[in-house]
């Protein structure tokens, strides 16, 4: 049972809040609010956003992909220290015998969706081929399209499927970490294999009851799912925009618990309060800047080697984040098991900034003192545009002109993903998968495929069917058979566009990177089974980007979490997932001193 100070109180009054000299005022009433249930039963989690898709075929964004998993389970998940897959749904996962391409698995015969009916291979099958299907539309069809040739029912076992996949995949179990949904009600029901509106059903912890559509989404224990049960019937998570806001319901005993959305800076002061206690835990979340290597003077190593140098990061975590991040090497955290430990940590050496600068021919002009102008496309976020203010002032210090151009998220991410920019501010919150740095940077899957104009040499290269620069590397002793195969790979996808069926190889590097020897690396790590083996490229491979610097890696933030004084069990994920929630307890008869 829960003691939750989650009792909403008439307030009549405005409140104000002082802490050293950082002056917060929260303007505004309060009424009470219908929650269901009572404060020892239910659980008020504030959040930042809303979800925008409940169904995880749809989940994409970071929200809603925390949300949807909390009513959706997964055969597997990643939700523990070390985010290795473990079995959720699946009693077993197994490889074949005589197969590198096809795997086994078996669904716990104990698992009922929310409304009663039993959760069998058959959902499997249906949630992975809806997936699939073109006229569904998931976001995920292409990224499962490459890599799943067919998902098989077990005519003789109806808890027994096999995946065959198109090539050795490595990936195979985190890819798994998707939630199942019912067959019975999506299949040949005339929806499109959508969902009903407010009809969400999945085999998650909680059941849906309600949303209102912004600000307010009611959960309920589910009754029916015996792998996970939570200790209390109701979660309540409310949506408040405001950094205050957030802040402020938490210590008027509105809410339970808020996960991330609070300034850093405000840490050292609240862990000196009674009324609330302050959790921080290193995190995967990665903050990169991504650089456009179209733009002529970005294509040039010694420029993005001095735009790097240029950059204080410690300065930036000291000032912006209260100390509470750990400055980046690469995409991957320094616990993740493929870190390469022989990285270089990032510089900070304006002096050798300017002389790469010089080298690259790029001298100050002698009026302005400005070497060349780039814009930086950020979310319109209060707090990463204070940090992006604070990258244009070192950037100048060298003699670099940025321009800010702050957009709503949707308009930014947008225009990121179509490859307009100069750089760009991000976050990766859950680079889980070693494999995401192909996912990042392989050479075939930019937004432009064709070859363009312009003096970078990435604008030169046609990415529609060769990686570009496959020759260089026949006869190496590594990636000899890769650039072979590379090249039959790309015969077939020219023979596919002739013929009117142009293969779909994504656009998720946006940078337009390209070396012929990370995607010989990526490529051999996405189908190599072997855990050391896989370790092994992808640490060359995170060298090489080391090396490159097509991102410029920023720094790793820290999850922080406020929660009552009586919450008990708050333990945060490296991931920022919720799943954690369903853990959580409380004591009734404690008093808060």
């Amino acid at each position: 049972m829960f003691d939750s100070l989650t009792t909403f109180r008439p307030v009549s009054r405005c409140l104000g809040w002082v802490w050293s000299g950082i002056v917060a005022t929260f303007l505004g009433c309060t009424t009470e609010l219908e929650l269901p249930g009572n404060p020892t039963n239910r659980l008020v989690v504030v959040l930042d956003a809303p979800p925008r898709a409940f169904d995880p075929r749809f989940s994409i964004d970071t929200m809603s992909a925390k949300v949807s998993k909390l009513m959706f389970s997964a055969l597997v998940h990643v939700d523990n220290p070390s985010v290795v897959p473990e079995p959720l749904l699946a009693a077993s996962i197994t490889p074949d015998a005589g197969s590198a391409t096809r795997w086994h698995v078996f669904v716990r015969r104990d698992v009922l969706f929310h409304d009663g009916t039993p959760l069998t291979g058959h959902d499997v099958v249906y949630t992975f081929k809806s997936i699939l299907d073109p006229e569904l539309g998931s976001p995920y069809r292409a990224d499962f399209d490459a890599k799943f040739r067919d998902i098989i029912l077990d005519p003789t076992d109806p808890f027994h499927v096999i995946f065959e996949l198109e090539q050795p995949l490595a990936t195979f179990l985190t890819d798994l970490d998707m939630g199942i949904v019912p067959a019975h009600l999506l299949q040949n029901t005339g929806t499109g294999g959508r969902f009903p509106e407010s009809g969400w059903i999945g085999a998650g912890p909680f059941r849906f009851v309600r949303f209102d559509g912004h600000s307010t989404l009611v959960l309920r224990r589910s009754d029916t799912t015996a792998h996970i049960r939570p200790t209390y019937e109701w979660l309540v998570l409310r949506v408040l925009a405001d950094d205050n806001a957030r802040l402020l319901s938490l210590l008027a005993g509105s809410a339970d618990l808020m996960i991330n959305g609070i300034s850093p800076i405000l840490v050292d002061t609240l862990k000196n309060r009674d009324d609330v206690r302050v959790y921080t835990e290193p995190s995967l979340a990665f903050t990169y800047l991504g650089l456009n290597l179209r733009v002529p003077a970005l294509s040039d190593v010694r420029v993005r080697q001095a735009l790097s140098l240029a950059t204080d990061r410690d300065e930036i975590i000291r000032v912006r984040f209260s100390g509470l991040a750990t400055p980046a090497r690469g995409i991957l955290p320094s616990f993740h098991w493929a870190y390469n430990e022989q990285l270089p940590a990032p510089g900070f050496d304006p002096a050798r900034a300017e002389q790469l600068l010089d080298e690259a021919g790029f001298p100050r002009d002698p009026v302005s003192g400005i070497r060349f102008s780039l814009e930086l496309k950020l979310s319109n976020h209060r707090f990463r545009r204070g940090i992006a203010e604070m990258i244009v002032w070192q950037w100048a210090k060298v003699g670099v002109a940025v321009t800010l151009r702050p957009y709503e998220f949707a308009t930014f991410f947008a225009d990121v993903q179509k490859g307009r920019f100069d750089v760009f501010l991000l976050q990766l919150p859950e680079p889980i998968e070693p494999d995401m740095i192909r996912w990042m940077l392989y050479s075939l899957q930019t937004p432009t495929k064709e070859r363009g104009t312009g003096l970078s040499p990435y604008a030169h290269w046609d990415r529609r069917f060769f990686n570009p620069g496959w020759d260089t590397l026949l006869g190496d002793p590594l990636c000899d058979h890769w650039a072979k195969q590379s090249y039959v790979h790309g015969v077939i996808r020219l023979v596919e566009t002739i013929v009117g069926s142009p293969i779909d190889l994504g656009s998720t590097n946006r940078t337009y990177y390209a070396n012929p020897r990370l995607d010989c690396l990526v490529d051999m790590g996405r189908q190599t089974a072997d855990r050391q083996q896989r370790k092994r490229l992808y640490a060359e491979a995170q060298s090489v980007v080391a090396q490159d610097l097509p991102i410029l890696p920023l720094w790793h933030e820290n999850h922080i979490a406020l929660g009552s004084p009586r919450l008990r069990g708050v333990s945060l994920l490296p991931t920022s997932r919720l799943s954690f929630v369903t853990k959580l307890t409380g004591n009734m008869d404690q008093e808060v001193e």
